[in-house]
């Protein structure tokens, strides 16, 4: 339990201000943990963040133990960003947001790809007509190649 909690205060609750284009896969514990920990695996390769939209049943410590269970699997952490959500109208999950921010972290454009499909799928229909589209083609060379 002490491995959850860590990883519970390490999580960030906003947009982080890097003025930079990162991606983003939004996903929610109502998925299989094996699709979570499938999709997390894929976004460490790309250096992408896994979010989540709030807390399990609006409790820290059952959010500590689902969020303990990817990790055991995969390693990674994951971000608490209702306001991402909110930001580029993710309705459903599993959703791929590649967004570009500036450095006070208001988002000056973003491209979404939602539904049951692979971040490799995702990142290959936004770099055929998203706004972010050369961004998505170089993010996409990395996961093929699996590189950080």
């Amino acid at each position: 339990m002490l491995y959850a909690l860590r990883i519970i205060f390490g999580l960030a609750f906003c947009l982080q201000a890097h003025g930079k284009t990162e991606m983003h896969v939004l996903v929610s514990f109502s998925m299989p943990v094996d699709t979570i920990v499938a999709l997390a695996n894929s976004a460490e390769k790309i250096g992408a963040r896994l979010a989540i939209r709030g807390l399990v049943d609006g409790d820290f410590k059952s959010t500590g133990l689902m969020v303990s269970k990817v990790s055991h699997k995969s390693g990674a952490g994951l971000d608490i960003n209702p306001e991402l959500f909110s930001k580029v109208g993710a309705k459903s999950v599993p959703c791929f947001v590649l967004v570009d921010s500036k450095i006070d972290g208001s988002i000056k454009a973003f491209d979404k790809v939602s539904g049951n499909v692979t971040l490799d799928y995702a990142l290959e229909q936004i770099s055929k007509r998203g706004e972010l589209s050369d961004d998505a083609r170089e993010l996409l060379k990395k996961l093929r190649a699996g590189n950080v």
